[in-house]
């Protein structure tokens, strides 16, 4: 009896090897590939903060209101503009922490990392 099912399991162990190669080689393909991503990403040049002198012009928070009527969403943002020393206005939402802490007139250094809101104070807090 068990002459006439050796096939099937010569058939299944058979399968199990070819499956098991597989997985191997994809596995080693996947782990290339992982790390020809991770080299890229390293590679590309970090962005340096930029740092200029600025003053605050003015602080609001702004309401917004989304979704749909049966997942309402409510969203309220803190935008702050800079004057720059240049005579440049800026723009920037930030935290409410960063609202919180930052005054109208206060002047101090403004940082920003490829035009975006790093952070603004004396240099202490920064």
């Amino acid at each position: 009896m068990f002459d006439d099912y050796s096939w099937v399991l010569i058939l299944i162990l058979a399968i199990f090897v070819v499956m098991f190669a597989a997985l191997a080689i994809g596995g080693k393909k996947a782990k290339k590939q992982q790390e020809a991503i991770d080299e890229e990403i390293l590679s590309e040049p970090t962005p340096e903060p930029f740092a200029e002198y600025a003053r605050v012009v003015s602080k609001r928070m702004e309401e917004s209101y989304g979704g749909t009527p049966k997942m309402p969403r409510y969203k309220l943002m803190f935008i702050v503009t800079f004057l720059t020393d240049g005579g440049e206005t800026k723009e920037f939402s930030v935290s409410e922490e960063t609202y919180g802490r930052i005054n109208e007139h206060q002047a101090g250094m403004l940082i920003t990392i490829d035009g975006n809101f790093f952070d603004f104070g004396d240099g202490e807090e920064i």
